[in-house]
């Protein structure tokens, strides 16, 4: 199977669920291999039209740009009409639809863009020096930061690039920095959230929203930090990030198991690593793509990166990982959404499909450059 019927595969089951929904969001997760319609916002809209964007790259089908159009609009006035009811995922929301058709399409959506990052901008919170990830602002709780928000900074770092504002910059880099004290541990682990004081700023614990425990390795949020450090890398262009990206790169593939798909969870035992979490996978294969492309990476280090690469790449296509089944609508087994809530598992999910595609789509140079 070469990499050519794999992104074909993929353009097939975005044009199949694109027509399913027509229009419509799915939930983060699919039931019983089955995507279903959204009833309100979710974090994961936009992984969707991500996959329709990369569909138009390979097909110029303009079916895909249309809808991509749709659901940017459709993005647009929920933005417009409730700016509150968004979070800090902002970042995926945003640069996977009007960001991403500006750079492959047309430049036609920089405005929704900064407004977005003007949304984003507005959850940071200055006693803490960090974006509150969820929850409204005014809602009387301590100040909750998510691994996960890496992966949305780049929001802000485009709005600079748009308005050479620099506050968008400042929030961004206050977080950042902020973040990586708090959330990573001394032995490159991660926690996946982290608390605040509301009142004071101060640092208060760490703990685990989907992950196993508290003090746990939580696969996915491992995978975030190695991809989201290198994405600010792109924009800073500080050392200290690709340094830490590697830390925790070691770590993730230190605790991979003998078919280098990760668990769930790295910290739990033998008899659970069967529960995988291949979304994991392929969000720290585009970090790994990343390490490779940066100068600051010794090529010994390279080498071992480029050999983890394949291996996973490997084994998620030997071992029956990428769906081509007409009956699924998904694109990527055995992925987790939420297990200590029972949600989405072992099932596909928006964001391991869409980051696998995105991995197919860098190896074979669909496009220069992604979303981010």
């Amino acid at each position: 199977m070469n990499n050519k019927m794999i992104l074909d595969n993929f353009v097939n089951k975005t044009k199949k669920l694109l027509l399913k929904y027509d229009g419509a969001f799915t939930e983060p997760a699919s039931f019983n291999n089955k995507y279903y319609q959204a009833s309100e916002l979710k974090w994961t809209f936009s992984f969707l039209t991500g996959m329709a964007t990369y569909s138009y790259l390979i097909t110029k089908d303009n079916y895909f740009k249309e809808k991509i159009e749709e659901e940017i609009l459709d993005l647009k006035e929920r933005l417009t009409t409730n700016p509150l009811n968004f979070d800090h995922d902002l970042g995926f929301l945003f640069m996977l639809s009007a960001n991403a058709y500006d750079m492959a399409i047309g430049n036609k959506y920089e405005d929704l863009v900064v407004k977005a990052a003007d949304v984003l901008k507005g959850r940071f919170i200055d006693k803490a020096g960090v974006i509150k990830a969820w929850g409204k602002l005014d809602d009387g709780k301590d100040t909750l930061i998510i691994i996960d928000t890496f992966m949305n900074l780049p929001l802000l770092y485009k709005a600079y690039r748009i308005t050479k504002d620099d506050s968008y910059l400042k929030v961004a880099k206050s977080h950042l920095y902020k973040a990586i004290d708090c959330l990573i541990r001394s032995d490159y682990t991660t926690y996946h959230c982290y608390l605040f004081n509301k009142d004071t700023g101060e640092k208060i614990k760490g703990f685990t929203h989907q992950g196993y425990a508290d003090e746990s390795c939580w696969a996915r949020g491992q995978a975030w930090g190695v991809y989201g450090l290198m994405l600010s890398y792109r924009h800073l262009k500080d050392e200290f990030l690709v340094r830490t990206s590697e830390k925790l790169l070691d770590v993730f593939i230190k605790n991979l198991p003998t078919d280098f798909i990760a668990p769930w969870d790295f910290s739990i035992n033998n008899k659970d690593r069967v529960l995988k979490d291949a979304s994991a996978n392929a969000i720290v294969m585009l970090g790994i793509l990343e390490l490779l492309n940066c100068d600051l990476v010794s090529e010994e280090n390279k080498n071992k990166y480029l050999a983890y690469f394949v291996k996973m790449k490997d084994s998620l296509i030997k071992n029956d990982y990428l769906s081509f089944a007409s009956n699924e609508d998904g694109i990527l087994r055995h992925s987790v959404y939420n297990l200590p809530k029972s949600m989405g598992v072992n099932e596909f999910t928006m964001w391991g499909d869409y980051f696998i595609f995105e991995v197919f789509a860098k190896i074979e140079k669909i496009v220069p450059y992604d979303f981010w």
